[in-house]
């Protein structure tokens, strides 16, 4: 009896993620009993992860079909979760991102060398369907990570996702009420919802009108804006503009998508009565986050110094 394609996954994929997750959680100071608990492993599985070859198990990956910046940007998302103790939300983010893989056919050259199966063979296309709230709440458990308060604006956050070649605002999927910061700590008021922000919906529209472009751009994130984040931007080699004027949405919308050419982030200076405000998009929430979060360790941690 031939194994389904979830075989590569659970077979070959989620061993060797879990070497290279348990290595990065040790590397940080994290105990074996913790990191057992956020794996959902026990103690002798760690022992032996940790006895592994990372750079093995990497290679490991790159011959089942994950690319090592795919390995690279997994870890950058996943890792802040676990290090925040949210088994559940870590385990359903390894779980859309494998079956993402799966649906891309990158797993597909592999198979055939295991198995015996027919060369046109495409049915791992229709094996992920996408769930933009499951998506937005792993990305706003990754928000709460320690140190990204210091990025919420005086105008608040808010993080917004699009469906594929979005015609409205009800097409974005947003926070209604904004993500807010009391003191040190971020607090989600409200569960994601279709057209839960107009701001940042429209920016999102608008960039989805453009001729030309990444169209793969579908999340963005605002947060504060100061001169110290040039640097910090520079040292993430992220691509970005500066832009100003506009004082609507549908203005600023307009002048921050006609700058966005493949970009990281765009920064709007502000003008009378409108706060600098940074823009970080990317082509999901998860992605945007983890930007947000590699912005928030050098930002934030500089700003403590």
């Amino acid at each position: 009896m031939t194994d389904t394609p979830l075989m590569l996954i659970s077979d070959y994929v989620i061993p060797e993620l879990r070497i290279l997750e348990a290595n990065e959680l040790r590397k940080r100071g994290i105990s074996q009993t913790k990191i057992a608990y956020v794996l959902g492993v026990s103690q002798p599985a760690v022992k032996k992860y940790l006895e592994s070859d990372i750079i093995k198990a990497e290679k490991n990956l790159v011959k089942v079909g994950i690319d090592e910046p795919s390995i690279h940007e997994f870890l950058d998302s996943v890792i802040p979760i676990l290090l925040e103790g949210e088994k559940e939300k870590a385990m359903l983010f390894t779980t859309l991102w494998s079956l993402k893989n799966l649906s891309l056919l990158k797993l597909c050259d592999f198979h055939k060398t295991i198995q015996r199966i027919s060369p046109s063979c495409n049915i791992c296309k229709g094996i992920y369907v996408e769930n933009e709230e499951k998506e937005l709440e792993v990305a706003l458990s990754l928000i709460k990570y320690k140190g990204v308060a210091c990025l919420i604006p005086e105008v608040m956050s808010n993080l917004a996702y699009a469906k594929h070649n979005p015609k409205s605002i009800s097409d974005i999927m947003a926070i209604p009420g904004r993500i807010i910061k009391v003191k040190d700590t971020i607090i989600v008021p409200n569960g994601p919802e279709w057209g839960g922000s107009k701001h940042l919906a429209t920016i999102l529209l608008s960039l989805a009108r453009k001729k030309e472009g990444d169209r793969s751009i579908r999340a963005v994130m605002n947060i504060k804006y100061s001169k110290d984040l040039d640097d910090v931007l520079d040292k993430l080699n992220f691509k970005y503009a500066k832009v100003s004027g506009g004082s609507t949405d549908e203005e600023i919308a307009e002048i921050v998508s006609e700058s966005c050419n493949n970009c990281d982030v765009v920064i709007h200076t502000g003008g009378i009565g409108i706060e600098p405000i940074t823009y970080v998009f990317g082509q999901d929430p998860i992605t945007t986050v983890t930007k947000v979060i590699k912005i928030a360790d050098l930002y934030c941690g500089k700003k403590s110094n």
